[in-house]
C-alpha cells in the first residue's frame, strides 16, 4: 500500500522508452539516472529495463 496523500507519478511510454535508451546506451548506473529524470526511485527505472528486455510492453497496466 502506498503512502497516505502521496499519488502515483505516471509516465507516458515516450519518457519511458526514453529513460531506457538513455540507461542502455550510456554509461550512468541505475542510481544515477533516475537522479537526474526526476524519478523517485531506481526500481522504476530496473521495471522498464526488464521490460524493455523481455519484450514486453510499457504499457501502464494499473486500474485508473
Amino acid at each position: 500500500m502506498g503512502k497516505v496523500g502521496r499519488m502515483n507519478q505516471t509516465y507516458t511510454e515516450e519518457f519511458k522508452r526514453k529513460a531506457v535508451k538513455l540507461y542502455i546506451e550510456g554509461n550512468k548506473s541505475y542510481k544515477l539516472l533516475p537522479e537526474e529524470l526526476g524519478l523517485r526511485s531506481p526500481t522504476q527505472l530496473m521495471r522498464w529495463v526488464k521490460n524493455f528486455n523481455q519484450g514486453e510492453s510499457f504499457k501502464d497496466l494499473r486500474r485508473t
